[in-house]
C-alpha cells in the first residue's frame, strides 16, 4: 500500500556528481550538462565530470529538492528501498579494471567491512551507449589469448611460464578453461612494477615501429600512452575489446572483469 502511494507521486530530486580524474572536462561532459541543468550550479569547464548518480547510495545520495533530505530518508518511512543505482558516465580515459561481487559475497563483505563496502547488494551492470563507446569486458576465448601469448613474447614473459602452460593445456572443458584464465589473470596482476617495467617498455618500442598492429596491439598502445608503466596495459591481450554505437548495450555479470575506456553512457 505504501509503495503504491509513492508510485502516484512525482518528486524533484537533485542527483550527486562525481569528479573522478578520468572524467570528461565540463565543457564537453554530458554529466556536467545534466548536473548543471538539474542543480542550477555553475560548472567549471576545465574540471573533469565523470559520473552522475541517481539513487540512495551513501557515497553519493540523491536529494529531495523540496526538503533537502536524501532520497533514502524520503523513502524509508514508507518501507521502500532502491536496490540499484542509475548513473550517467562521461569517460575521458580508461578506468581501472573492476570485477564486482555476487550477492552472497557482497553481503559477506558488507558485514565484515562496512566502511569499505557500503551496502550488501551485488553489482551486475548494464551500460547503454549514448555516444560511440569503448570498453573491455570479460575474457577473450582461451585460444585467442594463447595465440597472443605465442605471438607477443613480452606478454608471455609477464604472464610467466606456469600460467602459459595452463593456458596451452585448455581442452575446452569449462572449469579447466576458467581455472586457466584465472591463473593467467592472477599471475599478470600480481607482477611487481619492477617485473613489468622492461617487458612493457620493450613491447611499446617494438610496436611503435611496427607497420600494422592487431586490434589488441592498438589497444595496448592506447592504454600505455594513458598509463605508462601500468600492468593493466597488458589487459588488452586478455579482455574483449568492444566498440558500441549509440543505443547499443552490454551486460557485466558479477565477477566479470571489465573497464570503460572512452565515451558517454547510461549505466
Amino acid at each position: 500500500m505504501a509503495s503504491t502511494a509513492l508510485a502516484d507521486q512525482v518528486i524533484a530530486i537533485e542527483a550527486a556528481v562525481q569528479n573522478y580524474a578520468w572524467g570528461v572536462p565540463g565543457a564537453s561532459s554530458l554529466v556536467a550538462t545534466i548536473f548543471a541543468n538539474n542543480s542550477r550550479a555553475m560548472v567549471d569547464a576545465t574540471r573533469p565530470f565523470a559520473e552522475l548518480w541517481i539513487g540512495t547510495h551513501p557515497s553519493g545520495p540523491a536529494r529531495v529538492v523540496a526538503t533537502g533530505s536524501t532520497l533514502a530518508e524520503y523513502l524509508t518511512p514508507s518501507g521502500v528501498t532502491m536496490p540499484y543505482l542509475l548513473k550517467i558516465l562521461s569517460v575521458g580515459k580508461a578506468l581501472s579494471i573492476q570485477a564486482h561481487p555476487d550477492k552472497a559475497l557482497a553481503e559477506k563483505l558488507h558485514a565484515s567491512r562496512p566502511d569499505v563496502y557500503k551496502d550488501d547488494n551485488h553489482k551486475p551492470e548494464m551500460s547503454v551507449a549514448l555516444t560511440r563507446f569503448e570498453a573491455m569486458c570479460n575474457f577473450r576465448k582461451a585460444e585467442e589469448i594463447a595465440a597472443d601469448v605465442a605471438a607477443v613474447p613480452e606478454f608471455a614473459q609477464v604472464v610467466g611460464e606456469q600460467a602459459c602452460k595452463a593456458l596451452a593445456s585448455v581442452n575446452g572443458e569449462k572449469n579447466q578453461r576458467k581455472a586457466a584464465l584465472r591463473e593467467v589473470f592472477d599471475a599478470l596482476m600480481r607482477r611487481s612494477v619492477a617485473d613489468i617495467a622492461d617487458p612493457l617498455a620493450a613491447l611499446g618500442k617494438r610496436l611503435a615501429s611496427k607497420q600494422e598492429l592487431t586490434r589488441s596491439e592498438t589497444l595496448f598502445m592506447k592504454l600505455a600512452d594513458q598509463y605508462p608503466g601500468d600492468v593493466g596495459c597488458f589487459s588488452a591481450f586478455l579482455l574483449n575489446y568492444m566498440v558500441l554505437e549509440p543505443g547499443q548495450a552490454f551486460f557485466m555479470a558479477a565477477n566479470e572483469p571489465h573497464a570503460y575506456l572512452l565515451g558517454q553512457c547510461v549505466e
